[in-house]
């Protein structure tokens, strides 16, 4: 009688990994590539095909080099400069937890020829910044999407502690992203992982370093610089999707924590803040 193997019990993914891309494109960089303190609530991926462009964040210079690739993640204060031109990739995208954890870092990791392959073939060397491809194609969304995955896998070992998330706090912070961070009070967000509002305000200090009200303050400007660089919407819009009572609350907290005003953040001065 033949065997019959039992039946797999089928594998429950229960992590459901979020990567949204904003931007991407390959083009000159001549001589316009020179910002002094910008930042971004995303992520952003470098490649260049020559030498010559550098990044400056606190007292770390890094170049961008042919033979690597690199990694700036949210909020990080970027200062840049361009000594010679070049064909200069870039890919700005957001990422779910436990990568959301991640902030003010520069990570640089040796590019592979696959990964050339594909900056070069769905994102072809443009000269100038408007005749890019479309960024609703499937397949091309899919190939940077793949670049920016693998960006993340590379991140070193000593960053991976700040990625730890305790089990009560990732199923809080999941539930919260998914209210879009409305600013809700200690005892609210509390109920919602069976705690004591005192003791809740004392967990979730130690474990992000900041109060409840801070983080989900930063986290509604972080959604709205985005909204900023890539929506059409105005900034009375932006200020109540990011739930600021009016407008001008949210251009005084915005420049507070953005140090730049938000109408200056849309249209910026120096190429770098494009990208």
């Amino acid at each position: 009688m033949k065997h019959i193997p039992p039946a797999r019990t089928p594998i429950n993914f229960t992590y459901s990994p979020q990567l949204h891309l904003l931007y991407c494109e390959q083009r000159s960089l001549l001589s316009k590539w020179r910002a002094q303190n910008i930042r971004g609530g995303f992520w952003r991926l470098y490649w260049n095909d020559r030498p010559g462009a550098f990044l400056y964040s606190a007292t770390a210079r890094y170049s961008i080099e042919p033979g690597t690739c690199t990694l700036v993640a949210p909020n990080t204060i970027l200062s840049s400069d361009l000594a010679a031109p070049t064909a200069h990739f870039h890919a700005h995208f957001t990422a779910g937890l436990p990568y959301a954890l991640l902030h003010s870092c520069v990570h640089q990791f040796p590019v592979q020829s696959w990964q050339i392959a594909i900056m070069r073939k769905y994102y072809p060397h443009y000269p100038t910044s408007g005749n890019t491809p479309r960024q609703d194609d499937p397949w091309r969304v899919a190939a940077v999407m793949t670049l920016c995955w693998h960006a993340l896998l590379t991140l070193p070992q000593h960053l991976s502690h700040l990625m730890e998330i305790e089990p009560r706090l990732n199923l809080l912070l999941r539930w919260w992203e998914a209210q879009g961070w409305t600013n809700l009070p200690n005892s609210a967000l509390a109920r919602q992982i069976g705690m004591e509002k005192t003791a809740f305000c004392r967990y979730f200090h130690r474990l992000l370093g900041q109060p409840p009200h801070i983080y989900g303050l930063h986290k509604r400007l972080d959604r709205a610089s985005i909204m900023l660089r890539y929506s059409t919407s105005g900034i009375k819009e932006i200020a109540a999707a990011a739930g600021f009572c009016d407008h001008y609350h949210f251009s005084r907290t915005f420049k507070r924590v953005y140090k730049i005003n938000p109408s200056v953040f849309r249209r910026p001065a120096g190429v770098l803040s494009e990208n």
